[in-house]
């Protein structure tokens, strides 16, 4: 059943009127008999406004399966006509037929101009952009919106685009990634490695994404550009050139608007580059907690590596410290190297630095006797230094009981502890930069 005659069979089923309806939503009353005639268009916007009078939801009137209204179909059809059109014609231009190509006009104004309409966007949240090429024809031509506090430009960021294939035989609607931020940080070839982590790790973290969406894609390009598309990739959604015209695109393109917000939610006050740091941290091998490090470092133990290798002793230097990482709570943390803490341990002899008597019990991952690592200086007093905490010479091989009673314990007895390793420890602190005085650190432990 078409939308339309069904608003009318709810209407007239709960015995509403047409002029009672109409003066609710304060519509004019032909402006309502046109709609459940089929003659006029209706808004989504609309559609959700005549179901809260109606005393129904949007979702109970669409159905699983879309019920395309009148305003909808006419819309659809015209703008996967216009895509369709772009694509059939897109191969005539030319470096000399470039400038004011009609052709080209259809990506850049025509189909944005369709989108904004037709999907009632806001301009003053998103940005509707269309590109085929720079003073000649683009490999992969692309149409993107654009949340506009996320990224306004293709290069970086996170945003909806589709993207042309370059044989023409059709397109993707993808959530994507530019490629700029990770080429930046950690070259092309490591980028791209980085770029296609950063999308997986995304995909891990949001729920909306659509059923038969597919996470590679294949843009038939040999250009850096459509490689690190592909690379960046998502989530997306296949329209060939035959299929076009037969596809729900504008309710494809709700579908991952809806999600392009849900990812904005998740980054919430971080800036995108903060985002992706937290995102790719333990990529990067590190990680933000305690308890995280101590999983890591059973990690590194169960491989087993030769000691001598990455037993490397005090190196005395100054080590420049890492920026610090916004986590999902919006909290200030600063990344640990488990490997650090892991080489302590080994410096150590795994045995308990307050006292190499304590009793303990053999690890499982190495046969080794089992103590934990503990920063003497809190990681989270980073600010107060000007190089690393996170540094052999400020980490510390204690058993798991002298490492409760420095976190829980009583004040008197945790100042014994911490004192005996403080001055063990402090000239190797002096030496990379890290000098504190005892009565320092008792107050970043809380000791008064």
């Amino acid at each position: 059943m078409e939308l339309n005659s069904k608003l009318k069979q709810i209407r007239e089923g709960k015995s509403i009127t047409l002029s009672k309806l109409a003066e609710k939503l304060e519509w004019p009353i032909s402006k309502l008999s046109k709609i459940e005639g089929g003659s006029q268009d209706i808004t989504f916007k609309e559609l959700e406004e005549l179901c809260v009078h109606l005393g129904e939801s949007v979702h109970d009137i669409v159905g699983e399966k879309r019920i395309t209204n009148v305003g909808d179909d006419l819309n659809m059809r015209e703008l996967s006509k216009k895509f369709s059109e772009f694509i059939v014609n897109y191969g005539s231009v030319n470096r000399d037929n470039f400038g004011g190509n009609d052709v080209i006009k259809i990506i850049t104004k025509v189909i944005p101009e369709l989108i904004t309409k037709d999907l009632d966007i806001d301009l003053q949240k998103f940005l509707v952009k269309g590109s085929g090429g720079n003073g000649q024809p683009a490999e992969v031509p692309w149409l993107s919106i654009f949340i506009r506090d996320i990224t306004t430009t293709a290069t970086k960021g996170l945003y909806l685009v589709f993207l042309v294939k370059a044989d023409l035989s059709g397109m993707y609607l993808s959530l994507n990634q530019g490629f700029t931020y990770f080429k930046d940080k950690y070259g092309t070839k490591e980028g791209k490695v980085k770029i296609r982590k950063a999308a997986k790790e995304v995909r891990n973290l949001l729920n909306t994404i659509p059923s038969d969406s597919l996470f590679n894609i294949d843009l038939e390009c040999v250009n850096s550009l459509g490689k690190g598309y592909e690379a960046g990739n998502i989530a997306a959604k296949y329209y060939s050139i035959d299929s076009i015209l037969n596809d729900d695109m504008i309710y494809d393109i709700r579908d991952y608007i809806t999600l392009y917000e849900e990812l904005r939610g998740i980054i919430g006050d971080r800036t995108v580059e903060q985002f992706y740091d937290y995102l790719l941290l333990k990529e990067d091998g590190y990680e933000l907690s305690e308890e995280e490090e101590v999983e890591a470092i059973n990690k590194i133990l169960t491989l087993k590596e030769d000691e001598e290798e990455y037993c490397v002793g005090f190196k005395g230097e100054k080590k420049e410290k890492k920026d610090s990482i916004i986590d999902n709570k919006g909290r200030k943390v600063y990344p640990r190297d488990p490997k650090i803490a892991t080489n302590a341990l080994k410096l150590a002899g795994y045995k308990c630095e307050v006292d190499e008597n304590h009793c303990s019990f053999t690890r499982k991952s190495n046969g080794k006797n089992y103590t934990e690592s503990h920063h003497l200086i809190p990681v989270n007093c980073q600010d107060d230094f000007d190089f690393s905490l996170d540094v052999e010479e400020n980490v510390c091989s204690i058993c798991s009981t002298c490492h409760n009673c420095i976190h829980y314990g009583e004040d008197e007895e945790r100042m014994v502890l911490l004192e005996k390793l403080y001055k063990e420890r402090k000239d190797h602190l002096d030496k990379v930069g890290l000098s504190v005085s005892f009565a320092e650190l008792k107050k970043y432990y809380k000791i008064k």
